[in-house]
């Protein structure tokens, strides 16, 4: 039982720390607007934006079928617990590569509370699930290698992550570059280049293997959902969907000093997710006692995925350097160790006394944080949603233009099937042909034009309806016009 006491101890804080802070329904708490549109996805067995999210929608619609809550609160619970199994993964292979039990604690609840971890614990979005998946990759291929099917397992779960998230094809060069060690934990490429050729092949079937969980997305498509992005029945418009056509022109469209800008930003976040107590611990550690494969890995992570989201031209980005703070916390933990051990050659006790106060820190940073990222009392959505569906006159069509009213409604509309007589019409998505099909097929008494459909179309060739716009005022008010 002791042995299990620190991960047991672990889990209880940080689930304190989210269940007290977790959306008790649908959410645009820290960033978190796309959670209207994966909600009702996974509701309606269909597709979200692109990338589609395949792995997401299958775990989050096996949450949805928890009898506790709204579709939305159940989502939430489902990041939050994805959050705490990421934690704990975490503790684990600190514990196990870095041997001490009591700074790799310290570290992993550093990275729980971390604002960036923590402010997507509480809400519906795919990176809870992201942190967990690259934890788990991480703790795999630095695991020493039994069997063979453990190198496809290694595979696998990149597949699998690629099918939550794009950004995993970063994790890949791992798979061609980290040698596995063997049971005695020697780590090399393994003598003959047979048996390179042979590893990195089963990791490439496992990564093949994961892949096919995109499959699912064609076959949502045939049943035509009322959430259809891209419609990807055909091969066309399947790779429209999972390459994310639709955010290209953000990938390095940013001019020298927009970029420079983001170079400080993402300093700045650093040093809001760890302070300049957990930099300088992460830097040290970093440079100094630390298994080769893990300093190696690490830093990919923390490079690969900090460029990315610097050069990657959206206001969300930062939330890409999530892997980054995954692999400052293992930089932390290292650094730690070396400072635990320095404290304890002077005596016990202060080496004790230097964990207590850190751990202090950490729990007096953590009330300050709170307000910060506590989604439990963000009722913006709730109220917008829930207003609208009162509000609105019988058989409206109803206009939305931005992603908090378009996806906030979705959810209301198609995941709680509420107010079935409204025609719900994101303006910004009429002219993909896609979108034109899909409100054919989920409003067969819309008139929706041949040509163009702009907005005005619309309008003019459904005059027995009244149009409804959404006010700019908090996205509370409806502006409608009579049949």
């Amino acid at each position: 039982m002791y042995r299990w006491t620190p991960l047991l101890s672990l889990v209880i804080l940080l689930g304190l720390a989210y269940g007290l802070s977790l959306a008790p329904g649908l959410s645009w708490a820290n960033n978190g607007v796309d959670g209207g549109d994966l909600i009702s996805a996974a509701a309606t067995s269909g597709i979200a934006h692109p990338s589609g999210y395949p792995l997401y929608l299958l775990l989050a619609g096996l949450f949805q079928r928890i009898p506790v809550g709204s579709f939305a609160f159940r989502t939430n619970l489902m990041s939050a617990i994805c959050s705490l199994m990421a934690v704990s993964l975490l503790y684990q292979l600190l514990e196990r590569h870095l041997n001490s039990t009591l700074t790799a604690w310290l570290a992993a609840l550093a990275y729980g509370l971390a604002p960036l971890v923590w402010s997507q614990a509480v809400i519906t979005e795919v990176y809870a699930l992201q942190a967990l998946l690259n934890v788990a990759i991480l703790s795999a291929l630095l695991s020493p290698v039994r069997k063979p099917t453990m190198v496809i397992w290694q595979g696998l779960l990149c597949g699998l992550a690629m099918g939550n998230h794009l950004t995993s094809l970063f994790l890949v060069p791992l798979l061609v570059l980290l040698p596995p060690p063997d049971i005695d934990g020697n780590r090399r490429w393994l003598i003959s280049s047979r048996r390179t050729v042979t590893v990195i092949s089963l990791r490439f079937a496992g990564v093949f293997i994961g892949l096919l969980v995109y499959v699912i997305l064609p076959l949502r498509a045939s049943a035509n959902p009322p959430v259809n992005w891209g419609n990807p029945v055909t091969l066309e418009n399947f790779w429209w969907l999972v390459s994310a056509q639709i955010y290209r022109d953000a990938v390095i469209s940013l001019s020298v000093f927009e970029v420079l800008e983001r170079f400080r930003g993402v300093a700045g976040l650093l040093l809001h997710e760890f302070t300049i107590v957990g930099l300088g611990l992460g830097l040290y550690g970093v440079l100094g006692k630390m298994p080769a494969s893990l300093r190696a890995s690490t830093i990919w992570l923390f490079a690969s995925f900090s460029l990315f989201s610097i050069f990657y031209a959206y206001s969300d980005s930062f939330v890409y350097m999530l892997p980054a703070s995954l692999a400052l916390s293992v930089w932390i933990c290292a650094g730690l160790e070396d400072l635990y051990a320095l404290a304890r050659e002077k005596g016990t006790r202060w080496g004790q006394l230097l964990m207590f106060l850190l751990f202090a820190g950490l729990l007096i940073r953590s009330n300050y944080l709170y307000p910060e990222l506590d989604a439990s009392r963000d009722l913006r959505a709730e109220i917008f949603g829930k207003r609208v569906m009162k509000s609105a006159p019988k058989d409206a069509l109803i206009f939305t233009n931005t992603d908090e009213e378009t996806f906030g409604l979705w959810y209301f509309h198609f995941a709680l099937r509420q107010r079935l007589d409204l025609v719900i019409i994101a303006s910004g998505l009429l002219p993909f042909d896609w979108y034109q099909d899909s409100l054919r097929s989920t409003y067969p008494d819309l008139n929706l034009p041949i040509s163009f459909p702009s907005t005005e179309n619309v309008v003019a060739d459904n005059l027995t309806r009244p149009a409804c716009f959404i006010g700019s005022t908090d996205h509370m008010e409806l502006d409608c016009i009579p049949p």
